[in-house]
């Protein structure tokens, strides 16, 4: 995350920012529980993660901001080079992959990384971890609660168009509510976003995973019992998404 700033005019008692960052959608800044920046003397200050476009709104007392948007209101928009804070990295079959640290607000439900659940071994394998860890309240005699945290890594370069193949070990054995991600996004201009979701979703019986296509005006889940995914991703068109013994999107 990095700093921004700016000034705003016109702004009445108890008015307040409320900042957004563009990554295929617009997300609030600077995190989902952290909703607004406060003014001081017409002036604010705050932090924000990447993104293609920033805006800035000045709201009204009561306002209740979207966590995230297809589009905006009226607004204060920078438009520019995106910021780019340092994030730790790892080196994963050739090349350097982000390894996420903020917070994301999927459906709802907070989900908190932690950069230590990513790792590579001595072998080059990929590691990502999801963990519980005891967290007890400050000067309170409280039991102990756990707070679970994920992982996610993203590389920091565009491969292009052509063939991805996910080659992974062992999905059968993924407990039953968690979910394992590979996915390719353009962050800048329209949303376009094609995945391969591996999970039952809480569901124990049913399918172990999907394809989701939300790059259209509407998404489109295909579930499928998947051992080798691939994502096939020419010019223009997508061509397929398929996995080893599953029917071809």
């Amino acid at each position: 995350m990095d700093a921004v700033e700016g000034t705003a005019t016109g702004a009445g008692a108890g008015d307040r920012i409320v900042l957004y960052a563009r990554r295929g959608v617009w997300w609030i800044q600077p995190d989902v529980t952290r909703h607004f920046t406060d003014l001081h003397s017409g002036k604010w200050k705050s932090r924000t993660h990447p993104g293609s476009a920033y805006a800035a709104l000045l709201v009204k007392p009561g306002y209740n901001p979207p966590v995230q948007a297809d589009a905006l209101p009226a607004i204060a928009r920078v438009e520019g080079q995106p910021i780019r804070p340092r994030r730790k990295t790892l080196m994963f079959d050739g090349y350097q992959w982000e390894i996420r640290d903020t917070p994301l607000n999927p459906g709802g439900t907070p989900n908190d990384y932690d950069p230590a659940n990513a790792w590579t071994d001595g072998r080059g394998f990929l590691h990502l971890r999801i963990r519980s860890t005891p967290v007890k309240p400050a000067g309170q005699a409280m039991p102990e609660k756990a707070k679970w945290t994920s992982a996610e890594v993203n590389l920091n370069r565009s491969l292009g168009y052509g063939s991805y193949r996910f080659v992974v070990r062992d999905i059968s054995q993924l407990g039953d509510s968690i979910v394992f991600g590979m996915f390719t996004l353009d962050e800048i201009g329209p949303y376009r976003e094609m995945d391969i979701e591996i999970s039952r979703w809480g569901e124990p019986h049913v399918w172990n995973g999907q394809f989701t296509i939300p790059c259209f005006r509407a998404s489109s889940a295909h579930p499928c019992n998947c051992t080798s995914p691939l994502i096939r991703f020419p010019p223009i068109r997508l061509q397929k998404i398929r996995c080893a013994g599953c029917s071809t999107l």
